[in-house]
C-alpha cells in the first residue's frame, strides 16, 4: 500500500524515487521557526560541524516550501533529524539506508513506526 501511494506522489510531482546516493553525506535538520523547535540547534551544529566536518549539515523549515522541493531535499539526504510533527513523515522518500534520529515520545509511536518501515 505504501508503495502505491508512493507512485502516485513521484507521478503527481514530476519526480522519480532514488535508489542511490552520491558519496557526500548529507544531513538535513528540520527545524520549524515557532512550533516544535530543536532548542539550540546553532550551537549543535557548530558543535556536529566541528566533530564531522566532511559532512554537509543543512538545517531548513519546510513551511514555507513546495512540497516537491520537500520532497526532492530529503530524497537527497542520508540523515534526517527532526522533532515530532509533520516534517518527518518525509521518511517515506529517503534513499535506501538512511536514517532517521527524532526526539523522544514515549506517548507517539507513529513515526518510529513509519521508520522501521
Amino acid at each position: 500500500m505504501i508503495d502505491a501511494f508512493l507512485v502516485r506522489v513521484y507521478r503527481h510531482l514530476s519526480l522519480t524515487p532514488v535508489n542511490y546516493k552520491d558519496e557526500e553525506t548529507t544531513v538535513t535538520i528540520i527545524n520549524r521557526n515557532n512550533t516544535r523547535r530543536i532548542y539550540g540547534v546553532t550551537e549543535h551544529l557548530k558543535n556536529l560541524k566541528r566533530r564531522w566536518s566532511k559532512l554537509k549539515f543543512q538545517v531548513l523549515d519546510f513551511a514555507g516550501m513546495a512540497l516537491r522541493e520537500q520532497i526532492r531535499i530529503a530524497q537527497e539526504t542520508d540523515v534526517l533529524v527532526g522533532a515530532i510533527g509533520a516534517g518527518l513523515t518525509h521518511i517515506l522518500f529517503l534513499p535506501p539506508e538512511s536514517s532517521v534520529v527524532m526526539t523522544a515520545n514515549a506517548e507517539y509511536t507513529g513515526f518510529r513506526n513509519l521508520a522501521k518501515l
